[in-house]
């Protein structure tokens, strides 16, 4: 009230007291004070509209921003987890190709291990045969391993250019 009727007086202009007295001047003043108070009134409220409004969008910001955080976290976790899991596969694969290498190198090695026994016992063989040493029975091969083998019809030399 004090305020209300601090501004009547300021907006009171010095005129007689005639003048106001009149209906219309105290109306048209009563009615430029109610304008005021009513748009003080708004502005407060659009104000606080406002506020509230930015508080709402701020709080769905940082809601959207924690949550954007938290899927980058987990997107690194996964990232991580897979970069590890992929280390242990290509530490798995280059360790089989190690044992596949040495294996193939072991049987490299067996291949001329066997061709170089082959030869020895068809050269011996065919010698003992010259001479006269073998036996029927051994060229049948009873006494041979399975793959020293002479069929019946074939002499040792045709089945050592065969298998060579």
């Amino acid at each position: 009230k004090q305020w209300y009727q601090r501004r009547v007086r300021e907006l009171q202009p010095v005129e007689t007291a005639a003048d106001r007295q009149q209906t219309d001047y105290k109306t048209a003043l009563e009615l430029e004070l109610w304008k005021e108070v009513e748009q003080e009134k708004f502005v407060r409220e659009l104000e606080e509209k406002s506020e509230l409004k930015l508080k709402q969008i701020t709080a769905e910001w940082k809601r959207k921003e924690t949550e954007r955080e938290e899927d980058v976290r987990r997107q690194i976790v996964e990232y991580n987890r897979l970069k590890e899991k992929m280390k242990l596969a290509l530490r798995d694969l280059e360790a089989r190709e190690s044992r596949l290498i040495d294996e193939e190198r072991k049987g490299e090695l067996l291949g001329e291990t066997l061709i170089k026994s082959k030869t020895k016992v068809v050269v011996v063989a065919s010698e003992a045969h010259k001479m006269g040493d073998l036996t029927p029975e051994l060229l049948d091969g009873e006494e041979m391993p399975e793959f020293f083998t002479v069929p019946k019809d074939k002499n040792l030399r045709t089945v050592w250019k065969q298998d060579c």
